[in-house]
């Protein structure tokens, strides 16, 4: 008899919504059973049929054995099969539907074209996005709104009255939803994230009243953004179901992924087939689930499936800085800013290895602080202790220590993503980072691809990390040219957060500075179309005043900063390497002295990341742009 960790397996290797077991157990109330490499659901003598096989969803002869064993099964008086094609076994008489197919979108996504641009624009300045587990009266409104203005058939309206069910099953989806500046939802996604290579775009609903246009497409970019962090490599947006729905997909770029076909007959004999092995077809008992009060140990189920697929990952970034040492003497960084109270150090391996328990529970390793990472001789030491704890890990570099030995090195550790900072297009743009030679740091990129090339590798991506000043917004109009130049196929643009001395508030984008975002973005909108024409994907985001501040873009809920010293705290900027006063600074404890997840447990410390997600915040993150990033 297969037991929940099947179960399990079945649900971590979906392509599509129909295998995610605990949604359609919630919504169907169907039990679950394993047909060879493919899942069904058997409701009274009825059975439908996942004809997508788990190690293959294109095998036809996985399907076709998956349907033997189910017409073996005696019990089945009616099945159905959803696949790729229909099979071989159907009868002429059976029943067929109309071809449709799963579309889906890489992740992370194409570019923008210039109407999905304006739409998200649009809705990022009259909505915020918050993400919730929770399903609040404001969305079951909204739902049961759709229901009585729309004759649905009673099927599609027991899927839709029974998400607060499936909700409450699935710990891996997630509720993306937009909100006006007065709070009223305008819409809202739900996405489902259990997979370990798909995310599912499963549902979205909006309010035609409250919603602006790009509403519907603000909510599934949180599930894009989410999917990201989780490290998934694609979205699986659903059927394309009707011309207006595929045309919503297509404009995000949504590809065909899986062709879709449903059969349905009742088998003319149930004899057993030879060579079918006794029980091959067994069912999946579904855990029972009970009230959690407060103080419970973890079920069985929870426990079992740690055993399986390890700890559930409380986090989705670790920021690690690996040394705060730095060749570098940019205008606009504190080290430079405050050179007599810098403390330069570099992390030990030994206080690396005391986030073990916490590498376990985190989906990223990001090895680089306040200063440059490749400075530390452990640095691949480290790398590869965070890859054996299952991590995704990248970095962010100046370039100045590369040389053919580093990079060939970086290829080999299993680095997924290495960026390189500017702050200009060209030496004189780029003049602000004093000490970092423009065309240097060009030739450190040419030698990784290099590495790369030497060794047949597609990793670590390239990506250049620019940060945005408004003394040199024109400057940025030249990166889609030094992306070609270089071969780099990304950019992600951010702007000055942390002002590291008076005045320097002129270099910032913040949120109250409308009339100045607005003439950054017109720039940016301009930049992205010309990368998008030149095949380059290119990410920027601005602070909105019509965001709610209840939110961080550092996502300080699910990730924090370790400083070379093994201090712990929320993020970066609250942990500057100085040797003086700062009023700033929040740490909630030291690695060398405690486990880090004790840290992370700390009341102080969960008060702190829920007053982030609330309207109240601790004082040094009230004015940072992070929380109005539309």
């Amino acid at each position: 008899m297969l037991g929940p960790d099947r179960l399990a397996r079945v649900s971590a290797g979906a392509v599509v919504p129909e295998q995610v077991v605990d949604y359609v157990h919630s919504v169907a109330g169907s039990t679950p059973r394993m047909f060879g490499t493919c899942v069904g659901y058997l409701s009274g003598g009825a059975l439908v049929l996942v004809g997508y096989p788990l190690d293959d969803p294109l095998d036809a002869n996985g399907m076709a054995a998956a349907v033997d064993l189910a017409l073996a099964a005696p019990e089945v008086e009616r099945i159905t099969v959803i696949g790729p094609g229909r099979p071989p076994q159907a009868p002429g008489s059976a029943a067929t539907g109309q071809a449709d197919g799963y579309l889906a979108l890489p992740i992370p996504p194409p570019a923008p074209g210039p109407k999905l641009r304006t739409l998200l624009r649009r809705a990022r300045r009259d909505a915020g996005v918050s993400f919730d587990r929770g399903y609040r009266p404001e969305h079951a409104a909204l739902v049961r709104r759709y229901l009585d203005e729309r004759p649905l058939s009673p099927g599609t309206r027991q899927i839709f009255l029974r998400l607060p069910d499936y909700l409450a099953a699935s710990p891996d989806c997630l509720i993306v939803s937009a909100r006006r500046p007065d709070g009223r939802l305008a819409a809202f996604a739900i996405g489902e994230f259990v997979s370990l290579s798909t995310a599912f775009f499963m549902f979205c609903f909006r309010d035609p009243g409250v919603a602006s246009p790009g509403s519907a497409d603000l909510a599934l970019s949180g599930l894009l953004e989410e999917a990201g962090r989780r490290g998934q490599t694609r979205m699986n947006l659903g059927l394309g179901v009707s011309p207006g729905i595929r045309s919503f997909k297509a404009k995000w770029g949504a590809e065909p992924f899986l062709p879709y076909l449903e059969t349905s007959w009742t088998p003319a004999s149930r004899r057993p087939l030879r060579g079918v092995r006794q029980g091959a077809a067994v069912d999946v008992p579904m855990p029972r689930k009970s009230p959690a009060r407060p103080g419970d140990r973890p079920g069985f189920w929870s426990s079992l499936r740690e055993i399986i697929f390890g700890p559930p990952r409380l986090l989705d970034c670790i920021q690690v800085e690996v040394t705060s040492r730095c060749p570098g003497r940019c205008a606009y960084c504190p080290r430079t800013t405050r050179r007599a109270d810098w403390v330069s150090r570099d992390m030990d391996l030994a206080t690396f290895a005391r986030l073990e328990p916490m590498l376990h529970r985190t989906g990223r390793v990001h090895l680089q602080g306040w200063g440059e990472p490749l400075l530390n001789p452990a640095f691949f030491d480290m790398a590869a202790l965070a890859r054996r704890a299952g991590c995704a890990v990248s970095t962010t570099t100046c370039g100045l220590c590369m040389d053919d030995v580093i990079a060939a090195g970086l290829v080999a550790s299993g680095i997924d993503i290495a960026a390189f900072s500017f702050a200009g297009t060209d030496p004189e743009s780029n003049r602000s980072r004093a000490g970092v030679d423009f065309d240097r740091v060009c030739d450190a990129i040419g030698r990784l691809a290099a590495a790369k090339a030497a060794q047949g590798a597609d990793s670590p991506a390239i990506h250049l990390a620019y940060l945005l000043l408004a003394s040199n917004l024109e400057a940025v109009r030249g990166l889609p040219a030094l992306m070609r130049r270089l071969s780099v196929q990304g950019a992600v643009v951010s702007t000055l957060d942390y002002i590291a001395a008076p005045g320097m508030e002129a270099d910032a984008y913040l949120p109250h500075e409308t009339d100045k975002i607005a003439a950054a973005a017109d720039v940016l909108e301009q930049t992205a179309a010309e990368a998008e024409r030149l095949g380059r994907g290119f990410h920027f985001e601005l602070p909105q005043a019509s965001a709610p501040g209840t939110g961080c873009r550092e996502n300080a809920a699910r990730s924090l900063f370790v400083s070379a010293d093994g201090l712990l705290s929320p993020c970066i900027y609250v942990n500057v390497p100085f040797d003086a006063p700062d009023p700033r600074r929040r740490v909630f404890g030291s690695i060398r002295e405690e486990d880090p997840l004790a840290i992370w447990r700390k009341p102080e410390f969960r008060r702190f990341r829920d007053r982030v997600c609330g309207s109240d915040p601790d004082l040094p993150c009230r004015g940072c742009p992070k929380r109005f990033m539309g």
